[in-house]
């Protein structure tokens, strides 16, 4: 359990360097490990023992299928890309909506566009959600940084926390709960 909880906090997306026409960054490959059907063991990327013509799959595939883990080591593995930055657009504003459920259930970002449709200058809305996210797993477990340093965005909002409060908290019997959200935006 704590290595599931450490591995989620591994940034999958690193941003290195960017400035108004490009961005560098790291992109965390998904682990992959070598299949070794003579020893029933599996070998990460690196160990000695990985032959030529083995069969790679993920870590957990591999045990779904009765191989045991070696003993080798096998850490985490990054490709580093630069890219060019999508350049400025003038004739709309840019909105990237990153949240969790709350945001796409309640299609804010299709909302946002709809008031906006009859203005000078028509909203581009975009988003980044994941079901159930704070706002550090929408950084970490998602591709967040690389969409706001690819692309250029005016507006940032957030809606990225939600809590049920029990009705016995509120003192009233037999009615349902009332959501917390926390929101924020951010002019860029």
């Amino acid at each position: 359990m704590i290595l599931a909880l450490l591995l989620a906090l591994i940034p999958r997306i690193e941003i290195v360097a960017a400035n108004d026409v490009r961005v560098t960054y790291r992109e965390l490959l998904p682990r992959r490990v070598a299949l070794d059907s003579n020893t029933r063991t599996y070998h990460f990327k690196g160990c000695p023992q990985v032959r030529q013509g083995e069969e790679w799959v993920s870590p957990a595939a591999a045990t779904l299928r009765g191989f045991h883990r070696h003993t080798c080591v096998g850490g985490d593995e990054y490709v580093t890309k630069t890219e060019a930055r999508a350049p400025r657009d003038s004739a709309h504003i840019g909105v990237l909506f990153i949240g969790n459920s709350l945001t796409y259930f309640n299609e804010m970002p299709k909302m946002t566009s709809a008031i906006a449709t009859n203005e000078r200058r028509p909203l581009l809305v975009e988003q980044v959600t994941m079901s159930g996210a704070s706002l550090e797993d929408l950084w970490l477990q998602t591709d967040a940084p690389k969409r706001i340093w690819e692309e250029h965005w005016d507006w940032l909002p957030s809606a990225t926390k939600s809590a049920c409060f029990p009705s016995a908290a509120r003192g009233a019997a037999n009615s349902i709960g009332t959501a917390s959200i926390q929101t924020s935006s951010v002019r860029i």
